[in-house]
């Protein structure tokens, strides 16, 4: 998936083939591009691929929608989901049961528990510190890494 100013463009390739369609070609999805926020800047889908996840920047808030069969996107009921200031990255962890968010202009990292239904549920005392504007957030099943913009990386 690519991000437009405020949308989601969505798109598939030929996996059965092993190319991405006659000279490189990507194919959009019917329906695309999808509506997003404010300067989307960064996609997760969870690991079963029923979910995508979007933060957008300048709304400060994570969109998410559900995968169609067909790779269209539809909303999750309640979302878009508030997020700190200027949420730059997001990430699902390898279970596909929690979210973690990257504020880069409030500093922190907001966890999130994900409902069956896709929904973002905000973790009790999930607003983690971090030490100057995070810009990244990567899972790993042994640990989460959050990278700053001095390159310190917190766990």
């Amino acid at each position: 998936m690519l991000h437009l100013m405020h949308s989601i463009l969505a798109l598939t390739l030929d996996y059965s083939i092993g190319t991405c369609g006659p000279n490189g070609a990507l194919t959009p999805i019917p329906g695309s591009p999808f509506p997003a926020g404010y300067d989307p800047r960064s996609v997760a889908v969870d690991p079963t691929a029923k979910f995508v996840y979007v933060a957008n920047f300048d709304s400060n808030n994570i969109s998410a929608y559900s995968i169609g069969s067909d790779g269209a996107l539809t909303p999750v009921s309640g979302s878009p989901f508030s997020a700190g200031l200027g949420p730059i990255s997001v990430a699902v962890n390898p279970m596909g049961k929690f979210a973690y968010v990257a504020n880069i202009d409030s500093n922190h990292i907001l966890a999130y528990g994900i409902d069956p239904n896709g929904a973002l549920t905000p973790l009790p005392g999930s607003r983690f510190a971090a030490r100057v504007k995070p810009s990244t957030v990567a899972i790993t099943r042994l640990m989460h890494l959050a990278r700053d913009e001095t390159e310190n990386a917190t766990r």
